[in-house]
């Protein structure tokens, strides 16, 4: 479940004995951490020696697996077995690294899938409502901010953006890593499961933890504790993908030829809000508004559709229920409240905003139709009697 991760310990106490020193700057001294000499997969250390401030960064999932390649998601067992063995590297006790201060953290897990990973890297198109971008096989969506925009371009630099989530073809990674050595190995993982697609939300800071209402998490030792209730904060994420189909312009339910339009600009671009050029220069909420607007014009030109969102969004909701599934029986993986988690998987992928303009739509058309026929029906009684 976690997996990248940043800790801040105050007051650190032990000892750099079993790392490798890094070049070092001003005040500080860098190292790295490795498991054991057969890992590729270090944890990054900067102690700052004024403060005595310990940060440690990267992943632990990869790290206490040894292996930069691995397709394995960290239980709590593992998880705590992890922070255990790395405090006791650096000669400090369990009780004072789980006082460490987690400033960003990655959930993800890798889904095994029944077909391709590609149908789903190819077709995703939003989550909620950050900005988005696609390259080699993969999807990330990036947060914005205008105010730390405008201070590093008066020091003409780029454009600032914190990763928020990111979806990719597990297996086609692992594969581009393998080095000769590790060929064999990675030729049984890519054996034993064809496809697998990894979901990766980050929580970039510690107000994403009170966010979630989850912020005694941002201490480890809190994190440790509630681990359980991570798998229903990646869920809750998850719900705010959003997948687009082949799109009909001939459904009934659009309501003219403007959206239309839409639909077809959105099938020729394959992306979802290309067709603004102004997007970017909205409001948070005005965004909302937009995208809410765009993804009920593509459920309403999917309605009737085998091939819709939210067909698709279930094939995928079921593969992650069978990886969960299989977790807490073959793996003993701890979800508090698997049944919430459950509902949470299948929930509609629509914001609020977005389900309701459907419903509305849809009920309208419906009652239309409905008073149609009967119209035609009282018609044809009429030219019964005469």
């Amino acid at each position: 479940m976690i997996d990248n991760i940043k800790i801040s310990l105050n007051g650190f106490t032990g000892s750099f004995d079993n790392c490798s020193l890094r070049p070092n700057a001003k005040e500080w001294e860098n190292y790295f951490l490795y498991r054991s000499n057969k890992s590729n997969a270090p944890l990054a250390l900067g102690y700052h020696i004024p403060s005595h401030r310990l940060n440690i960064r990267g992943s632990i999932r990869k790290w206490y697996f040894e292996d930069t390649s691995s397709t394995q998601d960290l239980s709590i067992q593992q998880a705590k077995e992890a922070f255990e063995e790395v405090a006791e590297l650096l000669l400090i006790s369990f009780e004072e690294l789980r006082q460490g201060h987690i400033t960003q953290c990655e959930l993800g897990l890798n889904i095994p899938l029944r077909g391709s990973a590609s149908v789903f890297t190819s077709t995703l198109v939003a989550y909620s409502t950050y900005d988005i971008e696609q390259r080699d096989g993969s999807v990330t969506f990036y947060r914005k901010d205008r105010y730390r925009d405008k201070e590093r371009s008066s020091h003409k630099r780029n454009a600032w953006k914190q990763k928020v989530a990111c979806i990719y073809d597990k297996l086609a990674e692992v594969e581009s890593k393998s080095t000769p050595r590790k060929k064999d190995k990675q030729a049984s993982v890519v054996a034993k499961t064809k496809n697998m697609l990894r979901i990766e939300f980050i929580l970039p800071n510690r107000q994403a933890f009170k966010t979630h209402k989850i912020g005694h998490c941002s201490i480890l030792e809190g994190l440790l504790d509630s681990y359980g209730c991570l798998y229903e904060v990646w869920a809750k994420e998850y719900k705010k993908l959003f997948f687009q189909p082949h799109l009909d312009r001939n459904s009934p339910y659009l309501a003219n030829e403007a959206e239309r339009d839409i639909v077809d600009h959105l099938e020729k671009q394959e992306q979802l809000f290309l067709a603004l050029g102004h997007f970017n220069d909205l409001s948070v909420q005005a965004k909302a508004q937009v995208k809410a607007q765009l993804q009920s014009i593509i459920s309403l030109a999917t309605h009737r559709s085998s091939q819709n969102a939210a067909s698709r969004k279930v094939g995928l909701s079921l593969d992650v229920y069978r990886y969960l599934s299989s977790g807490r029986k073959d793996f003993g993986w701890k979800i508090e409240n698997f049944p919430l988690v459950t509902r949470t998987l299948f929930g509609s992928s629509l914001s609020k905003q977005a389900l309701n303009i459907t419903r509305s739509r849809i009920n309208k058309v419906k009652r239309e139709m409905s008073r149609n026929n009967k119209g035609k029906k009282y018609a044809g009684s009429l030219d019964n009697i005469a």
